[in-house]
């Protein structure tokens, strides 16, 4: 899967979960379904064929741009020269064991209000985060210190 961590100068964009389900309620960054029913049919293909076509972390993440990124960027909350992260995220749950892929953009625009909130990075340790998305947070932005420390 990938999640995408937007900022807005000294903001990031996040989302809050169905309320039922995996996390339900918390906050998260947003990203692809975590459940390979739900996933489009890019997302599915075997890990190593996934990196084989992935951006490099030097290259803008532009829709079309090489073959598997279109059903990630799918997923974005808006179309931005996104940047993947090198490595992955990763996470296991009682039940299955997650990677993700980070990308990560900055824009100046506003979202639609309800999909989800502009949240002060200096404010996001007091988010209902859950560990996966502190661990997406702390790849997201390695220079930043204590406050997105891996947990």
């Amino acid at each position: 899967g990938a999640c995408f961590w937007l900022t807005r100068g000294e903001e990031v964009w996040l989302r809050r979960r169905p309320e039922k389900g995996l996390l339900g309620g918390m906050m998260e960054v947003p990203g692809t379904p975590w459940d390979k029913r739900d996933l489009s049919p890019g997302e599915g293909i075997k890990r190593a064929d996934r990196h084989r076509n992935v951006i490099e972390p030097s290259q803008s993440a532009a829709a079309g741009d090489k073959p598997g990124t279109d059903d990630m960027l799918a997923h974005a909350p808006l179309e931005a020269e996104w940047k993947l992260v090198p490595g992955l995220v990763e996470h296991t749950f009682t039940h299955f064991h997650l990677e993700l892929e980070v990308y990560t953009a900055t824009t100046r625009k506003k979202l639609v209000p309800g999909e989800g909130a502009w949240v002060p990075l200096d404010e996001i340790a007091g988010e209902a985060l859950p560990t996966v998305m502190r661990k997406v947070a702390a790849h997201a932005m390695p220079d930043a210190g204590p406050l997105f420390a891996k947990r």
